[in-house]
């Protein structure tokens, strides 16, 4: 049975319909749709929320007491000679926990476009239109809340250990996020030269509403009805409205002799918008996740039972989010896999692979004043994997 410190639920319902027409003349086929979903959610979650208060006793001048070499505190419990004579923690360590509750129902109604024409020479032409949404994660609104409520006379006593400032911190879910929303045009041409072999572009814009943007920042929360000023309050926030525009190049081939490359650019333009928690606006954001330039390189080598395959994947500056105000940026980043595979026999292949052969690091800085402003370092190191695989039965 959930008890009230450690429970957190989420009751969804959704209902959907759809109609499409497909049509084709000639060259051109294509598509037409639209598609209306309801939800209803019901969110119900729990925040702890703890107070550090007192942790020793104190004699007349409000100063720690030590305890004496009897081993015995002012109040006739054992303590450790030398040590502090420390109050019981449930004295001073008080837990205790808010519930909250939403409930929210809306409704989408999503059209979409598709067209494709066919032109001699195997070049196509492409039009996308649409409208998107998707729900928020259940990651992102079932955390439980932590909320510390760090007293003056706790700081008092701890200031010598490293302990905060006196006031309250915390982190968690967010239940009021709203459902992310999409508006996108693509066009697009490709040119199909030879068979496994293509060269082509694309264009695309899209209108986004309610991206989900990470962010720390100094937040009101409701404790026992009371409103409380919460510094470093880790939740996830909705970016109002923003944009992003770009082209896309990409080609492929396969020689001959078996080798073949494999190769895509993206150029991505995003605006900058507000980031709203609970209605307020507590910062500005591009789209989480976007990079303005990307691109991928895959130089293989096939023939017969033989496959080998290296691929490099280059991303520049994405954001991820916004720390206290500033931006949280990840620095441009390049890695290099290395993966094959050889097929003895039909039921038996042998597959190898490197990932991560340049031993790259991932770095993140807070503002796009400076790169020194260092807010991570990640190394997940050079890994190496085998596998064999046989398959059994008829």
């Amino acid at each position: 049975m959930n008890q009230l410190e450690n429970f957190a639920g989420l009751t969804e319902k959704i209902s959907a319909a759809y109609v499409q027409a497909n049509d084709r003349i000639g060259r051109a086929r294509g598509n037409l749709g639209v598609r209306f979903v309801r939800t209803q959610q019901d969110v119900n979650i729990v925040n702890e929320v703890t107070t550090l208060k007192q942790e020793y006793y104190h004699d007349a001048n409000g100063n720690p007491l030590n305890c004496p070499s009897s081993g015995v505190n002012v109040k006739g419990s054992p303590c450790v000679p030398g040590d502090f004579q420390y109050r019981p923690e449930e004295l001073w360590n008080v837990r205790t926990f808010e519930p909250g509750h939403r409930s929210r129902t809306y409704t989408n109604i999503l059209p979409s476009f598709n067209f494709v024409y066919t032109l001699p020479h195997d070049v196509v032409l492409r039009f996308a239109a649409s409208k998107a949404m998707a729900r928020p994660n259940y990651s992102d609104i079932l955390v439980l809340g932590n909320l510390t409520h760090v007293t003056p006379a706790f700081y008092h006593d701890r200031a010598q250990f490293g302990a905060r400032l006196p006031g309250w911190y915390g982190s968690g879910g967010n239940k009021d996020l709203k459902e992310f929303e999409a508006t996108q045009f693509d066009l697009g041409a490709a040119w199909y030269f030879q068979k496994g072999s293509v060269i082509g572009v694309g264009l695309f814009h899209k209108k986004v509403e309610n991206f989900v943007v990470p962010v720390t920042v100094t937040q009101d929360v409701d404790v026992g009805g009371q409103q409380v000023t919460v510094k470093d309050f880790s939740t996830i926030g909705n970016g109002r409205s923003g944009t992003s525009k770009g082209a896309e190049f990409y080609f492929q081939h396969t020689f001959d002799m078996g080798f073949g490359i494999i190769a895509n650019y993206t150029l991505n333009k995003t605006s900058t918008t507000d980031v709203l928690v609970n209605g307020q606006v507590v910062g500005q954001s591009n789209l989480v996740g976007s990079a303005e330039n990307a691109a991928n390189l895959s130089l293989f080598y096939q023939k017969n039972d033989l496959l080998i395959r290296a691929t490099s994947n280059w991303t520049g500056k994405v954001t991820q989010g916004l720390v206290s105000g500033l931006t949280l940026y990840q620095e441009p980043y390049n890695q290099i896999n290395v993966n094959g595979s050889y097929k003895f026999t039909d039921d038996l292949s042998l597959t190898a692979s490197i990932i991560n052969l340049t031993k790259s690091k991932a770095r993140s800085h807070l503002g796009d004043d400076t790169s020194l402003r260092l807010d991570s370092l990640v190394y997940s190191g050079r890994q190496y994997y085998l596998g064999l695989t046989f398959t059994f039965g008829p």
